[in-house]
C-alpha cells in the first residue's frame, strides 16, 4: 500500500521575510489559535482541508489512520475469507452490512484499504462502548491492538478516568463518521451507524453537519453527503438547532 504524500506547510519562511515580522508571526499564531479553537468546538478532527476540491481529500484518510498503524489492522480483511457462514456478530451493523460490498471490489488495494478503514471503525466503536455504562458489555472481551488502544487513549481521553468526557466522545464520533463517509463513497445513509453508536439518527444528523455535510433525500431515505469545499455551520445555528 503506497501512502500518498503528504503537503508540505511552511509559513516561517514567509514571516521572516516581512517588515516586523514578530508582529506579523503573532498575527499568523493567532490567526492558526483561533482556527484550532473553531476545531475543537466542532469536535472534528483536525487533519481536514477545507478547501478540498474532492471529498476523498476534506478528510484524507492518511491523517486519520497514520502510516504505523495499517498492518494492525486486518480484521475485516481475514473475515472476507473465512466461509460465508462465519458468524459476524461481534462486528458493528454498519461493518456488517457492507462486507458483500466489499467483496465485490476488484482493485485489492483498494479493498485491503477499505477493510482497514472498516477495522479501525470497529475498534472505535468498541472503545466508545468500553467507556460508557449502556455499552461496556458488548466491548469488555474486545481485543484491540496496543496501538490502536493507545491512540485512542491519547486523542478520546484526558486520563486514565472510567468515563470519557463529552467533548472527547463526540471527537470520536466524528471519528466514526469520517470513515463512514469514507466506506460509503461520501453518501450515507446514517441508520446503521446510529445503531452501532446508540444514537438517535436525527440527533446524530448534528454531528454530520457539524462535518460540512448536507441532507438529500433518496428513495425515501435521508442520505448524509459531504460536498466541497466544506462549509461548516456557524456557531450560533448549531447553538439554536433542534431535531425532532
Amino acid at each position: 500500500m503506497q501512502e500518498k504524500k503528504r503537503r508540505a506547510r511552511n509559513l516561517g519562511d514567509d514571516a521572516e521575510a516581512l517588515d516586523g515580522g514578530r508582529l506579523y508571526r503573532i498575527d499568523v499564531n493567532a490567526s492558526a489559535l483561533e482556527g484550532t479553537t473553531a476545531v475543537v468546538a466542532r469536535n472534528i478532527p483536525p487533519h481536514h482541508d477545507a478547501s478540498a476540491t474532492t471529498p476523498i481529500n476534506a478528510y484524507p484518510i492518511e491523517k486519520i489512520i497514520d502510516s504505523g498503524e495499517w498492518d494492525f489492522l486486518p480484521d475485516v480483511y481475514r473475515l472476507l475469507g473465512q466461509e460465508a457462514g462465519a458468524t459476524t456478530d461481534a462486528y458493528p451493523v454498519f461493518v456488517r452490512n457492507r462486507l458483500d460490498m466489499v467483496r465485490d471490489i476488484r482493485d485489492e488495494a483498494e479493498k485491503q484499504t477499505v477493510c482497514s478503514v472498516l477495522s479501525l471503525l470497529t475498534h472505535l466503536v468498541k472503545f466508545k462502548d468500553l467507556n460508557s455504562m449502556n455499552g461496556f458489555d458488548s466491548a469488555k472481551n474486545h481485543k484491540f491492538p496496543p496501538i490502536i488502544r493507545q491512540k485512542c487513549k491519547t486523542l478520546f481521553k484526558d486520563s486514565d478516568v472510567e468515563r470519557m468526557p463529552a467533548e472527547k466522545i463526540n471527537l470520536l464520533i466524528s471519528y466514526v463518521l469520517v470513515l463512514v463517509l469514507y466506506v460509503d463513497r461520501f453518501k450515507t445513509d446514517p441508520k446503521d451507524i446510529a445503531t452501532d453508536l446508540r444514537m438517535d439518527k436525527f440527533v446524530l444528523r448534528n454531528q454530520f453537519e457539524n462535518l460540512g455535510c448536507k441532507f438529500s433525500r433518496e428513495n425515501k431515505n435521508s442520505l448524509a453527503i459531504l460536498p466541497v469545499p466544506l462549509k461548516f455551520p456557524p456557531e450560533n445555528m448549531r447553538k439554536k438547532r433542534r431535531f425532532r
